[in-house]
């Protein structure tokens, strides 16, 4: 009995059923808000607090009260009746799972009925971080608060601030405990955001799960593995923090020593039974296999426990059975050396033979019992190799399992690696092709400036150009009018000379006449002064009478002027026409082809849209208004466009004029002799009958020149083959400059 009880209390300090750690009282309060209200639903907070709830549970706390989808009154109800837990416990825990929000660095928990419509709605509607911490500090060893809250808050994108400086926080502030041994323990550290995860649970209470309730493991290295899991389970997006500090002592959850159950493990290859079962066989007694079986009552080692106690009452039974044949048979020698009747030794005879009997049966009884416990032995190797190829191939398809998610988590933190890539790549893209389409807008904007300035600069040298070339017509008219006086005024003064050396010759004549003859003498010679007079007169007025350019520029100043009738239009329109070189055909008064294709001509470059059928009095004014040329400049061979006049061109020694106007190479020929101009010149009739003295006739002018040139053929002979000059000339040129040019001295 001595070893019996000795083998109990074995039993009982092997269990370890008694720790001095399970006299500390330990109390939690969880809470998981997921049913909001007005906001969306949370889908993981209900699942992290019944996970949370079980932890706390299995881990031996003595309080574990469970709130799911607290409203504002009913959490700080439930924090009041904490409050009363926790006035004598030594841990106290408070885990919460749900929204949060951050206003002015005071951190909130957020109720499912909470609107927060604006910011100072926190102070009734939700509840301060503060409060949770007041509620705990009565606790004297730990004090601890988990806060899976800092998910992306809906709240703040639509609550409305009272103070345009009050800041409403992404995540949650960072807090600074003041009570020692106190620590508060953030899903993501202050100012980031927290993943509800694609799981059952968040990444961070799924960590807390997996390391909290770890025996013997240290808190603050607890919540190190759970940050680790996080970073490597988020793919370090998201990095729990923990803010406060504890003493040097560690400090676990879950003591290593865990109190046993009950009732003995189902499971026969549990170390603690083996180790039962090894000990009650070295008491090696039947009240110790009893004992052994009355706490394992089932199970592989309950069945050799049953076997080993059937082999020793086997074994007993065997003693028993040779203890008494050995006693019968000392008996029927004793009865044989007494001499004792003949029954009395067949008596002791049949007694010899049933303790033999029954010995032989102990002895097949305790070799069956043998038997059965090499059979259980054989079986429990046969079960423990099943076992052990059971392990193995569950280890195989585990590591096959943990292989396959490692390489699904792979792919997919490479497919968001890729995608997240991707969605760079496109926003970069798309900057790129932002900053692209600005840059193409300034650049059209600065080409039409550009084009503005150049189309303005183009105006304004335009107009320059007009009204230089306005200048120059004005001072060559004026040079040609003055010119023309000068001329009038010569040829005025030398008419008079002529027609007072014609009087005084006439007087002289008079004088040497006969007397008989001085009457009609002095009527012929009054005859002769009035012929003289009417003659000079008539060649004044035909020198001061406009000729060439001056013609076509000299507006005409009488009353039909400024309102020509339907008889006169036509040709004063074709006269205007040919001014601003849209017309090159001689001013006939019929509008024809000619003038029609003139008019047509002046529309297509000044942009009017003038009927050219008929010569309407609208056109002549708009054709008067025009002072400079209208219709391009077309030059002859050998002639370039410059300004409002062709220049001739002229090619360096070596290089002749080709038929596309430009130089090239030729070999020289031998020149050739000039012929004189065959032109004959009409001299002009006398100014006054004189017998005795002819007027020489005046030197022809340039325009006079190139008529007669033009008749006669002499232009033609000397210019080469170019006929219809004034013609051509007059298409794009003004009349004096087609005159100018057809007049120009001769180059052969």
């Amino acid at each position: 009995m001595r070893a019996c009880w000795a083998s109990v209390a074995a039993i009982f300090l092997i269990f370890g059923l008694y720790d001095p750690a399970f006299a500390e009282k330990r109390v939690a309060l969880v809470i998981g808000n997921s049913a909001y209200q007005n906001v969306g639903r949370l889908l993981n907070p209900a699942n992290d607090s019944a996970a949370m709830s079980e932890t706390f549970k299995s881990a031996g706390f003595d309080v574990v009260e469970l709130k799911r989808d607290v409203k504002a009154n009913e959490m700080r109800r439930a924090l009041r009746d904490f409050s009363d837990s926790v006035r004598d416990a030594d841990v106290a825990i408070v885990y919460y799972a749900g929204h949060g929000i951050e206003i002015d660095g005071t951190n909130y928990l957020v109720p499912t009925d909470a609107t927060l419509e604006r910011d100072i709605d926190a102070y009734d509607e939700a509840i301060p971080l503060e409060r949770l911490l007041a509620v705990i500090e009565p606790a004297r060893k730990l004090r601890l608060v988990i806060l899976d809250a800092c998910r992306d808050n809906p709240f703040s994108k639509s609550m409305k601030r009272t103070i345009a400086s009050r800041a409403i926080g992404r995540g949650l502030a960072k807090v600074d405990p003041t009570s020692p041994n106190t620590l508060v323990a953030f899903a993501a550290k202050a100012g980031s955001t927290a993943s509800d995860g694609d799981g059952k649970n968040s990444p961070f209470t799924a960590a807390l799960v997996k390391y909290l309730p770890k025996p013997g493991l240290d808190l603050r290295k607890a919540f190190g593995f759970a940050r680790d899991e996080v970073l490597k389970t988020t793919g370090n997006r998201q990095e729990p923090f923990i803010y406060g500090s504890l003493g040097g002592d560690d400090f676990a959850l879950v003591p290593a020593a865990v109190p046993a159950p009950a009732v003995a493990p189902a499971v026969d290859s549990s170390q603690g039974v083996r180790a039962d079962y090894e000990l009650a066989e070295r008491v090696g007694t039947k009240e110790a296999w009893d004992f052994f079986l009355s706490t394992y009552p089932d199970g592989f080692y309950a069945k050799l426990a049953q076997a080993q106690r059937n082999k020793l009452e086997a074994e007993q039974s065997r003693l028993a059975a040779i203890e008494k044949s050995r006693s019968a048979e000392e008996e029927r020698a004793r009865l044989a050396a007494e001499g004792a009747k003949a029954s009395a030794q067949a008596k002791a005879a049949a007694e010899a033979r049933a303790a033999d009997e029954a010995r032989a049966a102990a002895e097949r009884k305790k070799v069956l019992e043998e038997a059965k416990i090499v059979e259980v032995e054989r079986a429990q190797a046969k079960a423990a190799e099943e076992a052990r190829l059971a392990a193995e191939r569950k280890k195989e398809i585990e590591q096959t399992k943990a292989a396959e998610a490692e390489h699904a988590r792979l792919v997919l933190q490479a497919k968001a690696a890729a995608d997240a890539r991707i969605a760079a790549e496109n926003a970069r893209a798309a900057a790129e092709a932002e900053v692209k389409r600005e840059q193409l807008a300034l650049e059209r904007a600065k080409a039409l400036a550009e084009e503005k300035a150049a189309e303005a600069a183009r105006i304004r040298a335009e107009a320059q150009a007009r009204a230089e070339q306005d200048a120059r017509v004005v001072a060559s008219t004026t040079k040609a009018a003055e010119e023309a006086k000068a001329n009038q005024d010569a040829e005025r003064a030398r008419q008079q000379k002529v027609v007072q050396e014609a009087r005084l010759a006439e007087a002289e004549r008079g004088r040497l006449a006969a007397q008989v003859k001085a009457n009609e003498a002095s009527t012929n010679a009054v005859t002769a002064d009035d012929a003289v007079r009417k003659e000079a007169q008539s060649v004044v007025d035909q020198k001061a009478k406009p000729i060439g350019p001056l013609a076509n520029l000299t507006p005409p100043n009488d009353q039909g002027a400024s309102a020509p009738d339907q008889e006169s239009l036509p040709r004063l329109l074709q006269a205007q026409l040919r001014r601003v070189g849209c017309g090159s055909d001689p001013v006939t008064g019929d509008w024809d082809a000619s003038a029609q294709k003139a008019l047509h001509l002046f529309n297509k470059n000044a942009g009017t849209k003038f009927d050219v059928r008929v010569a309407s009095i609208d056109a002549l004014d708009v054709v008067r208004g025009k002072t400079g040329r209208i219709c391009p400049l077309l030059c002859e061979h050998g002639f370039k466009a410059d300004g409002d006049s062709c220049v001739k061109i002229i090619c360096k020694d070596g290089l002749e004029l080709s038929d596309d106007n430009s130089c090239e190479r030729v070999e020289r020929q031998k020149p050739r002799r000039k012929e004189a101009p065959t032109a004959t010149l009409t001299p002009e009739r006398a100014t006054a009958p004189s017998p005795e003295r002819q007027r020489e006739p005046a030197a022809p002018s340039a325009i006079q020149r190139a008529d007669l040139a033009k008749q006669g053929g002499g232009y033609r002979q000397c210019m080469g083959a170019l006929p219809g000059c004034y013609e051509r000339a007059i298409r794009n040129r003004s009349p004096e400059a087609a005159r100018a040019w057809c007049n120009r001295r001769p180059t052969c």
